[in-house]
């Protein structure tokens, strides 16, 4: 790829976590009115209903995490410090993040079986994401050795 071409992807990507991070706080706002609507269009009682906001209100912040952590990882993308111990924490981060989500999606799913399908996809994503930052991981420590050795 080619650096205009380079540069254009992660412009478009930082773009996007910022449309993110706003849509985020949309979603802050409306959690417990949209929480209310749908319990009454499903029928469903509101004993449940403060845990169900919770478990979205926490699920909402751990999301921010993964947002801010995503654009700084972009930044070290930009900088061209991808294959470092700085790039290797905010994957770290992001996956960590992937797998709380999971835990509150898995809660959710008591409610709400669609939940379990978003939990899952968030397993899988942390593996993926686990499995990147490995990969990174031993890439910064070979380039470290190389930048020692010359």
């Amino acid at each position: 790829m080619n650096k205009s071409n380079e540069s254009f992807a992660i412009n478009v990507s930082a773009v996007l976590t910022v449309i993110i991070f706003l849509a985020l706080t949309m979603i802050a706002i409306v959690i417990p009115r949209a929480t209310e609507r749908y319990l009454a269009y499903k029928g469903m009682g509101t004993e449940h209903r403060t845990l169900i906001i919770i478990l979205l209100y926490i699920s909402d912040m751990i999301a921010y995490v993964a947002d801010i952590a995503l654009f700084k990882l972009l930044k070290d993308v930009k900088t061209g410090e991808v294959f470092s111990a700085k790039s290797v924490s905010k994957l770290t981060m992001l996956s960590a993040c992937c797998f709380a989500e999971a835990v509150c999606y898995a809660a959710l799913a008591s409610f709400f079986i669609f939940s379990a399908a978003i939990a899952f996809a968030a397993i899988f994503m942390g593996a993926v994401l686990s499995v990147v930052r490995n990969v990174i991981a031993k890439a910064a420590e070979i380039k470290e050795e190389n930048d020692g050795t010359i």
